[in-house]
Protein backbone atom coordinates (compact mmCIF):
# COMPACT_ATOMS: atom_id res chain seq x y z
CA UNK A 1 0.00 0.00 0.00
CA UNK A 2 0.95 3.49 -1.08
CA UNK A 3 0.22 5.94 1.38
CA UNK A 4 0.66 9.77 -0.36
CA UNK A 5 0.51 12.52 2.50
CA UNK A 6 1.59 9.47 4.66
CA UNK A 7 3.54 12.07 7.73
CA UNK A 8 0.00 13.84 8.05
CA UNK A 9 -2.72 13.10 10.93
CA UNK A 10 -4.80 10.90 8.83
CA UNK A 11 -1.70 9.08 6.92
CA UNK A 12 -0.30 8.67 10.14
CA UNK A 13 -3.32 6.66 11.46
CA UNK A 14 -3.43 4.58 8.02
CA UNK A 15 0.28 3.55 8.59
CA UNK A 16 0.11 2.13 11.89
CA UNK A 17 -3.18 0.31 11.31
CA UNK A 18 -1.95 -1.52 8.74
CA UNK A 19 1.61 -1.51 9.06
CA UNK A 20 1.17 -4.92 10.80
CA UNK A 21 -0.32 -6.98 7.85
CA UNK A 22 0.71 -5.16 5.00
CA UNK A 23 3.36 -4.13 3.51
CA UNK A 24 3.16 -0.06 3.52
CA UNK A 25 4.83 2.88 1.99
CA UNK A 26 4.12 6.16 3.97
CA UNK A 27 5.55 9.17 1.64
CA UNK A 28 6.04 12.57 2.58
CA UNK A 29 5.07 15.84 0.65
CA UNK A 30 9.07 16.33 0.23
CA UNK A 31 9.22 12.17 -1.17
CA UNK A 32 6.17 12.64 -3.35
CA UNK A 33 5.15 15.97 -4.56
CA UNK A 34 0.97 15.61 -6.13
CA UNK A 35 1.43 18.67 -7.92
CA UNK A 36 4.05 16.74 -10.00
CA UNK A 37 2.49 14.80 -12.48
CA UNK A 38 5.70 12.84 -13.70
CA UNK A 39 6.86 12.41 -9.89
CA UNK A 40 3.28 10.45 -9.10
CA UNK A 41 3.58 8.24 -12.40
CA UNK A 42 7.11 7.39 -11.50
CA UNK A 43 6.61 7.08 -8.15
CA UNK A 44 3.86 4.36 -8.64
CA UNK A 45 5.76 2.62 -11.66
CA UNK A 46 8.60 2.04 -9.63
CA UNK A 47 6.67 0.62 -6.40
CA UNK A 48 4.00 -0.25 -8.49
CA UNK A 49 1.53 -0.63 -5.19
CA UNK A 50 -1.95 -2.40 -5.14
CA UNK A 51 -3.60 -0.41 -3.11
CA UNK A 52 -3.32 3.77 -2.97
CA UNK A 53 -4.14 5.84 -0.37
CA UNK A 54 -4.63 9.75 -0.95
CA UNK A 55 -4.51 11.76 1.89
CA UNK A 56 -2.92 14.34 1.09
CA UNK A 57 -4.65 18.05 0.77
CA UNK A 58 -4.32 21.91 1.04
CA UNK A 59 -6.66 21.84 4.45
CA UNK A 60 -6.32 25.45 5.78
CA UNK A 61 -9.33 26.75 4.64
CA UNK A 62 -8.50 30.69 5.30
CA UNK A 63 -5.46 30.41 3.64
CA UNK A 64 -7.32 29.12 0.52
CA UNK A 65 -8.63 32.13 -0.01
CA UNK A 66 -5.64 33.64 -0.01
CA UNK A 67 -3.81 31.21 -1.93
CA UNK A 68 -6.22 29.49 -4.29
CA UNK A 69 -4.25 28.85 -7.17
CA UNK A 70 -2.30 26.80 -4.64
CA UNK A 71 -5.28 24.98 -3.41
CA UNK A 72 -6.31 23.91 -6.57
CA UNK A 73 -2.82 22.38 -7.68
CA UNK A 74 -2.59 19.97 -4.60
CA UNK A 75 -6.76 19.44 -4.31
CA UNK A 76 -7.82 19.28 -7.77
CA UNK A 77 -4.77 19.05 -10.03
CA UNK A 78 -2.83 16.65 -7.72
CA UNK A 79 -5.71 13.95 -6.88
CA UNK A 80 -6.01 14.38 -10.76
CA UNK A 81 -2.36 13.22 -10.77
CA UNK A 82 -2.52 10.16 -8.43
CA UNK A 83 -5.60 8.59 -10.33
CA UNK A 84 -3.90 8.74 -13.57
CA UNK A 85 -0.85 6.82 -11.70
CA UNK A 86 -3.40 4.39 -9.92
CA UNK A 87 -5.15 4.41 -13.71
CA UNK A 88 -1.60 3.42 -15.53
CA UNK A 89 -0.37 1.11 -12.76
CA UNK A 90 -3.68 -1.10 -11.89
CA UNK A 91 -4.27 0.56 -8.28
CA UNK A 92 -7.32 0.43 -5.88
CA UNK A 93 -7.23 4.17 -5.27
CA UNK A 94 -8.82 5.49 -1.86
CA UNK A 95 -9.17 9.23 -2.02
CA UNK A 96 -10.35 11.02 1.25
CA UNK A 97 -12.51 14.11 0.41
CA UNK A 98 -14.67 16.81 2.87
CA UNK A 99 -18.06 17.75 4.07
CA UNK A 100 -17.19 21.04 3.29
CA UNK A 101 -18.40 20.45 -0.07
CA UNK A 102 -21.72 21.17 0.85
CA UNK A 103 -23.25 24.99 1.45
CA UNK A 104 -24.92 23.50 4.71
CA UNK A 105 -28.03 24.36 5.62
CA UNK A 106 -30.46 24.25 9.02
CA UNK A 107 -32.20 21.10 8.69
CA UNK A 108 -30.85 18.52 5.98
CA UNK A 109 -28.51 16.02 6.09
CA UNK A 110 -26.83 15.16 2.59
CA UNK A 111 -26.51 11.98 1.16
CA UNK A 112 -24.13 11.15 -1.43
CA UNK A 113 -26.16 11.99 -4.01
CA UNK A 114 -26.61 15.57 -3.08
CA UNK A 115 -25.00 18.33 -5.02
CA UNK A 116 -22.22 19.56 -3.83
CA UNK A 117 -22.27 23.60 -3.74
CA UNK A 118 -19.06 24.54 -1.82
CA UNK A 119 -19.00 28.28 -0.51
CA UNK A 120 -15.72 28.77 0.08
CA UNK A 121 -11.90 27.87 -2.26
CA UNK A 122 -10.82 24.94 -0.02
CA UNK A 123 -14.75 23.12 -0.99
CA UNK A 124 -14.75 24.07 -4.57
CA UNK A 125 -11.38 22.56 -5.05
CA UNK A 126 -11.98 19.07 -3.24
CA UNK A 127 -15.40 19.07 -5.48
CA UNK A 128 -12.85 19.79 -8.63
CA UNK A 129 -10.54 16.90 -7.30
CA UNK A 130 -12.81 14.50 -5.83
CA UNK A 131 -14.30 14.80 -10.08
CA UNK A 132 -11.58 13.89 -11.35
CA UNK A 133 -11.03 10.89 -9.80
CA UNK A 134 -14.73 9.72 -10.74
CA UNK A 135 -14.19 10.07 -14.26
CA UNK A 136 -10.86 9.07 -14.56
CA UNK A 137 -10.97 5.72 -12.16
CA UNK A 138 -14.46 4.87 -11.86
CA UNK A 139 -13.83 1.87 -9.70
CA UNK A 140 -12.02 3.90 -6.81
CA UNK A 141 -13.06 4.88 -3.42
CA UNK A 142 -14.12 8.30 -2.44
CA UNK A 143 -14.52 8.87 0.97
CA UNK A 144 -16.18 12.31 2.21
CA UNK A 145 -15.34 12.82 6.40
CA UNK A 146 -15.68 15.77 8.53
CA UNK A 147 -14.10 16.40 12.35
CA UNK A 148 -11.45 14.04 12.54
CA UNK A 149 -10.25 13.36 16.28
CA UNK A 150 -8.16 10.70 17.88
CA UNK A 151 -4.66 10.54 16.23
CA UNK A 152 -3.08 11.32 19.14
CA UNK A 153 -3.54 11.22 23.11
CA UNK A 154 -6.34 13.85 24.36
CA UNK A 155 -3.89 15.82 25.71
CA UNK A 156 -2.05 16.14 22.81
CA UNK A 157 -4.15 16.31 20.57
CA UNK A 158 -5.74 19.71 22.14
CA UNK A 159 -3.08 20.97 22.77
CA UNK A 160 -1.23 21.15 19.47
CA UNK A 161 -5.16 23.37 18.41
CA UNK A 162 -2.90 26.17 19.65
CA UNK A 163 -1.05 25.99 16.30
CA UNK A 164 -3.56 24.60 14.18
CA UNK A 165 -5.60 25.69 10.72
CA UNK A 166 -9.13 25.77 10.82
CA UNK A 167 -9.62 22.37 9.14
CA UNK A 168 -8.58 21.20 12.68
CA UNK A 169 -12.07 20.18 14.92
CA UNK A 170 -10.40 22.02 17.32
CA UNK A 171 -10.19 25.20 15.81
CA UNK A 172 -14.11 25.67 13.92
CA UNK A 173 -16.28 28.30 15.48
CA UNK A 174 -18.06 27.03 18.45
CA UNK A 175 -21.59 27.63 17.04
CA UNK A 176 -20.97 25.66 13.96
CA UNK A 177 -22.64 21.76 13.60
CA UNK A 178 -21.00 18.96 11.81
CA UNK A 179 -19.97 15.22 12.58
CA UNK A 180 -17.20 14.34 14.54
CA UNK A 181 -15.01 11.07 13.51
CA UNK A 182 -12.95 9.55 15.47
CA UNK A 183 -10.21 8.19 13.03
CA UNK A 184 -9.50 4.62 14.40
CA UNK A 185 -13.34 4.05 13.32
CA UNK A 186 -13.09 5.46 10.10
CA UNK A 187 -10.01 3.65 9.39
CA UNK A 188 -12.15 0.13 10.34
CA UNK A 189 -14.93 1.34 7.87
CA UNK A 190 -12.96 2.17 5.06
CA UNK A 191 -11.26 -1.67 5.33
CA UNK A 192 -14.37 -2.72 5.42
CA UNK A 193 -15.65 -1.13 2.13
CA UNK A 194 -12.03 -2.36 0.54
CA UNK A 195 -12.88 -5.91 1.56
CA UNK A 196 -16.49 -5.80 0.31
CA UNK A 197 -14.70 -4.47 -2.74
CA UNK A 198 -16.95 -1.66 -2.89
CA UNK A 199 -16.33 1.43 -4.82
CA UNK A 200 -17.85 5.20 -5.17
CA UNK A 201 -18.37 7.86 -3.19
CA UNK A 202 -19.29 7.23 0.92
CA UNK A 203 -19.86 9.50 3.49
CA UNK A 204 -18.10 8.02 6.57
CA UNK A 205 -18.92 10.07 10.00
CA UNK A 206 -19.95 8.43 13.32
CA UNK A 207 -23.16 8.77 13.88
CA UNK A 208 -24.97 12.15 15.50
CA UNK A 209 -24.05 15.72 15.13
CA UNK A 210 -23.31 18.32 17.50
CA UNK A 211 -21.83 21.92 17.70
CA UNK A 212 -18.15 22.32 18.23
CA UNK A 213 -18.92 24.11 21.51
CA UNK A 214 -20.89 20.31 22.11
CA UNK A 215 -18.09 18.83 21.64
CA UNK A 216 -15.56 20.38 23.66
CA UNK A 217 -17.60 20.76 26.62
CA UNK A 218 -18.16 16.68 26.11
CA UNK A 219 -14.28 16.28 25.89
CA UNK A 220 -14.02 18.62 29.16
CA UNK A 221 -15.96 16.63 31.21
CA UNK A 222 -14.24 13.51 30.37
CA UNK A 223 -11.13 15.29 31.03
CA UNK A 224 -11.76 17.70 34.25
CA UNK A 225 -7.98 17.98 34.85
CA UNK A 226 -6.92 19.42 31.75
CA UNK A 227 -6.12 22.75 30.97
CA UNK A 228 -7.22 24.00 27.38
CA UNK A 229 -5.22 26.40 25.24
CA UNK A 230 -6.55 29.64 25.35
CA UNK A 231 -7.04 30.17 21.48
CA UNK A 232 -9.03 26.98 21.13
CA UNK A 233 -12.26 28.36 22.87
CA UNK A 234 -11.83 32.30 20.98
CA UNK A 235 -13.79 33.33 18.02
CA UNK A 236 -11.24 34.90 15.62
CA UNK A 237 -11.82 36.30 12.11
CA UNK A 238 -11.64 34.34 9.46
CA UNK A 239 -11.02 35.06 5.40
CA UNK A 240 -13.45 32.43 4.58
CA UNK A 241 -17.38 32.09 5.31
CA UNK A 242 -17.65 28.27 6.42
CA UNK A 243 -21.23 26.73 6.34
CA UNK A 244 -22.83 26.64 9.68
CA UNK A 245 -24.21 23.13 9.72
CA UNK A 246 -22.96 20.19 7.43
CA UNK A 247 -24.33 16.70 8.84
CA UNK A 248 -23.30 13.76 6.26
CA UNK A 249 -25.55 11.05 5.69
CA UNK A 250 -24.00 7.76 5.32
CA UNK A 251 -26.75 6.51 2.73
CA UNK A 252 -24.63 4.87 0.41
CA UNK A 253 -22.90 2.67 3.84
CA UNK A 254 -26.26 1.50 4.36
CA UNK A 255 -27.33 0.23 1.11
CA UNK A 256 -23.75 -1.66 1.23
CA UNK A 257 -25.38 -3.56 4.44
CA UNK A 258 -22.32 -1.99 6.28
CA UNK A 259 -24.30 -0.95 10.12
CA UNK A 260 -23.38 3.06 10.99
CA UNK A 261 -20.51 3.99 13.26
CA UNK A 262 -20.99 4.63 16.68
CA UNK A 263 -21.93 7.43 18.28
CA UNK A 264 -19.43 10.21 18.25
CA UNK A 265 -19.15 10.65 22.44
CA UNK A 266 -19.47 6.81 22.69
CA UNK A 267 -16.22 6.74 20.34
CA UNK A 268 -15.19 10.06 22.53
CA UNK A 269 -15.36 8.08 25.74
CA UNK A 270 -12.92 5.18 24.16
CA UNK A 271 -10.87 7.76 22.86
CA UNK A 272 -10.06 9.29 26.39
CA UNK A 273 -10.32 5.91 28.44
CA UNK A 274 -7.66 4.15 26.08
CA UNK A 275 -5.28 7.72 26.76
CA UNK A 276 -6.22 8.01 30.45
Amino acid sequence: MLIIGGQGRLGSAIREAWAPHTEVLALTRQELDVKDAGSVMKVCEAYQPELMMNTAGFTNIDLAEEEPEEAYRINAYGARHVALAARAVGAQLVHFSTDQVFQGTPDQSYEETAYPLPVHTYGASKVAGDRFVQAIQPQSLIVRTAWLFGTRPVEEEIHSAASSSRSSVWQVDPSVIGCPTYVPDLIRSVERLLELHCSGLYHVTNSGSCSIQEFREAVGALTPALEWPSRSSQRTTHRARCPERVVLDPAALTRTGIPPMRHWHEALVDWVNRNA
